[in-house]
């Protein structure tokens, strides 16, 4: 019968077997669904019309029926898992392990305990569209208490000096709320940029924790970061305008990204930002290798492959500037962000340098240490033996982590060593899914400083920042620490 139908028409061979398929696959639907039977049955008093429609009636009724069945089993699964999920939340799954004690003394054994203990407590991570869910379910308010948010100023000195913290980040929510909440303070104020390529959960994520706070802000016109790309630097800047825009309150300005954490407390970092007595924290003198020169002598053009420098030489800097080679994250005045953002010569070099590779290294930098234009808080000594106490950053040491660009993220070996004797302000980078302890007893470690910075008589020893020579330069007095527009 079917090749009756199919060779009925004039096909060509491949259209025929197509035909032969669609009429088969109509035959056995309507064995399936009972139609073909009901067509065939002995005669009633019914006719088959009314049959097929009968049966049909009856067939959807059974599946409406077991469909809210699946509807009202799948909401209960749901309101199962969810709860669940909250009550992990809940009831201390972000408590330090015990293990931290030992671990952060180096003890005998406790590298090989450590990761014993990871093995046999394996982690569950809170996922990124999860977020807005606690927070609507739980309430801001409740959501701060759980996580012992600090509502209230630890101290009248760092009540009376704000900071302002400008976070870029791209992944993982959980280890973005840990990093503000170890930063975290009513008086302060802080910007997360969410990279605009990230998923819709992190968006939302970082939202859902933005709105329980009146100085957190998340930035509408966020940029596609690409490392290396002119995107990389200016996700910096809009969250220091914003922040500008924000208030007039704070005294100086931290830029970081989602994958690093403080080493200090927030007294700690008050304190020594006091000392710089409105100097910049900025690296520089990084050295000027022929292939960092390559950087900005030529332009360079980015597409799928990456980028590819082009045999176009540029012009030389505005206004003359030398170039000065140093890192991304920064810690400096107000005066000198205005200055980056508003001073016409900033905006004249930061157009020049939007064709460059790693303009990221080269703008704040530059600013800081070109002595002709005077920035507010710069240095003018010799930066290439200035200690840089913004950042702990293992770029070319022994890693017991891994490697990501040449730098180490952070494992459980590398953590203890790093804190003896620490006196930089943060540390880059650690991701919270990998040797998860690094990050775990790290936090403890930073909490305890936190409780001990509350007492009326805190204390640490000053020496070594009071005589660094950012501090000490007489030189860099030379320059008023004023606006010139």
């Amino acid at each position: 019968m079917v090749l009756i139908i199919c060779n009925s028409f004039r096909y060509a061979k491949a259209k025929r077997i197509l035909c032969i398929i669609l009429v088969l696959n109509i035959v056995l639907l309507l064995i399936n669904s009972g139609l073909l039977y009901l067509i065939y049955e002995p005669s009633s008093d019914k006719g088959w019309v009314s049959k097929v429609l009968g049966f049909m009636i009856e067939k959807k009724k059974a599946a409406n029926v077991e469909n809210s069945h699946r509807t009202t089993k799948l909401y209960h699964d749901l309101s199962s898992l969810r709860s669940k999920r909250l009550e992990e939340f809940l009831h201390g799954w972000r408590k330090t392990p015990e293990i931290c004690e030992s671990f952060l003394r180096n003890g005998p054994n406790s590298l090989a305990d450590a990761r014993n203990y990871m093995i046999s407590h394996p982690k569950k991570f809170i996922k990124d569209g999860e977020y807005a869910f606690i927070i609507e379910e739980l309430g801001c308010q409740r959501f701060k208490e759980v996580l012992r948010y600090n509502t209230h100023p630890i101290s009248q000195e760092e009540h009376d000096f704000p900071l302002a913290f400008g976070i870029v980040m791209y992944r993982d929510v959980e280890q973005l709320e840990r990093l503000l909440r170890a930063i975290y303070q009513p008086q302060n104020f802080y910007c997360v940029h969410v990279d605009l390529k990230a998923s819709n959960a992190i968006h939302a994520g970082v939202k859902a924790i933005a709105s329980c706070f009146d100085n957190v802000i998340v930035p509408s016109n966020p940029v596609a970061v690409e490392w290396g790309h002119y995107t990389a630097l200016k996700s910096h800047l809009i969250c220091a305008e914003q922040l500008l825009l924000k208030s007039k309150k704070w005294k100086y300005f931290i830029n970081l990204t989602g994958q690093e954490f403080p080493l200090l407390s927030n007294r700690h970092f008050v304190r020594v930002l006091k000392i710089f007595n409105g100097t910049n924290e900025i690296q520089g003198g990084l050295g000027q290798l022929e292939w960092d020169l390559d950087r900005w002598k030529y332009k360079w053009t980015y597409g799928r492959r990456g980028f590819t420098r082009t045999d176009i030489r540029k012009s030389v800097p505005p206004h003359n500037l030398k170039i000065e080679k140093g890192a991304t994250h920064i810690i400096a005045t107000r005066p000198f962000i205005d200055y980056c953002i508003n001073n016409q010569i900033a905006k004249d070099y930061l157009a020049w340098l939007e064709d460059t590779f790693v303009p990221d290294e080269a703008f704040f930098s530059t600013l800081n240490h070109d002595k002709k234009i005077c920035a507010p808080g710069g240095y003018y000594g010799d930066s290439s033996w200035k200690p840089f106490v913004a950042r702990s950053v293992n770029w070319n040491g022994q890693c017991g982590g891994k490697k990501v660009r040449t730098v180490c993220v952070m494992g459980i070996s590398d953590i203890a060593p790093m804190l003896r004797g620490n006196r930089k302000f943060l540390v880059n980078k650690l991701y919270h899914d990998f040797e998860y302890l690094a990050l775990d007893c790290l936090e403890g470690y930073q909490r305890k400083l936190v409780l001990m910075s509350r007492r009326n008589d805190f204390k640490f020893d000053e020496y070594f920042y009071r005589n660094l020579p950012q501090v000490l330069c007489k030189e860099c007095k030379i320059c008023p620490n004023v606006l010139v527009r």
